[in-house]
C-alpha cells in the first residue's frame, strides 16, 4: 500500500516534519498521478481537510514524478 498526501505541506507534516525520524537525512517529494483503475482508499478527515490517501495497487513509474528533495529542518 502506498500512502499519499493531498499536497506537499500535508505530506511533509505526516512524514519528515514529525521529528520521529530525525535519523533520515533527506526526504524526496513525489507527485503521483492516480488513475481510474487504481484501488484508492480515502482515510478519515481530520477537521475539514483531507489528510491521507492510500493506493492498494502498484503505481507504474510512468505515473510518478520526482519534484524535490528536502533535508531536516
Amino acid at each position: 500500500m502506498v500512502c499519499l498526501g493531498p499536497d506537499a505541506a500535508t505530506a511533509w507534516a505526516y512524514s519528515g516534519g514529525t521529528g520521529w525520524c530525525d535519523h533520515i537525512s533527506d526526504w524526496d517529494l513525489w507527485q503521483v498521478h492516480i488513475d481510474e483503475a487504481d484501488e484508492v482508499f480515502v482515510m478519515p478527515f481530520q477537521g475539514r481537510g483531507l489528510c491521507e490517501i492510500r493506493v492498494a495497487n502498484v503505481i507504474p513509474a510512468s505515473r510518478i514524478i520526482h519534484l524535490a528533495s528536502k533535508g531536516p529542518m
